[in-house]
């Protein structure tokens, strides 16, 4: 009875995780855009995190917690100092829970996929020589040969060397999108992101 009891608190609780993960989700938001300036006299704060250390936390809990309103402070490129306009951040992209597996997997996607191996080292049917039987296969009192290109002689192949090789592999457009917002995410934690409001130099 009492395993008839905790099998079903496991399946509830299972259940409620599941529905609380996909209501959660943040495939489901489609990528709009990222920023909306508001006119302030005060420059917006950093969003404080939820916790101190971000790395810590669940890799299902968003840094700045849920239904979070995220602000940054817009600068002058040319001076410096605050331009008078604030950027609201959109919550799905900025506070995306920092998923660092999907964004190592990403960054071995983006540093493997031009990468390409050339060398290919000669086999034993690549070396030169006769396939004709070196020795008689008894009477010598020697172990039997059958092949003067065979890797146990000096220059015979090569086994299990190498071939020429292709590193790179797929990922999902969604999954690249999350690892995308992830690292957004992270920067924003970090307080690494800044916000400029042109690129125009006089």
């Amino acid at each position: 009875f009492i395993r008839l009891i905790k099998r079903a608190f496991m399946i509830s609780f299972w259940k409620g995780l599941k529905g609380q993960l996909l209501r959660n989700s943040t495939l489901k938001v489609p990528f709009r855009s990222m920023a909306v300036f508001v006119p302030s006299e005060q420059p917006a704060e950093y969003p404080k995190l939820l916790e101190e250390d971000v790395l810590k936390s669940a890799w299902s809990q968003p840094p700045f917690g849920l239904r979070a309103k995220l602000s940054l402070p817009v600068y002058n490129f040319q001076t410096g100092e605050y331009s008078g306009e604030n950027a609201e951040l959109r919550e799905e992209i900025f506070n995306t829970p920092i998923r660092r597996d999907i964004i190592h997997n990403c960054f071995v996607y983006e540093r493997e996929k031009d990468h390409q191996s050339y060398h290919r080292d000669l086999t034993v049917g690549d070396r030169r020589g006769s396939g004709k039987k070196p020795a008689p296969q008894k009477g010598r009192g020697k172990a039997r040969v059958g092949n003067k290109r065979r890797p146990q002689n000096e220059k015979g192949g090569i086994v299990w060397g190498r071939v020429p090789r292709d590193f790179s592999f797929n990922l999902n457009k969604k999954y690249k999108l999350l690892g995308l917002k992830s690292i957004l995410s992270a920067r924003l934690a970090e307080q690494k992101i800044y916000l400029i409001d042109n690129e125009q130099l006089e």
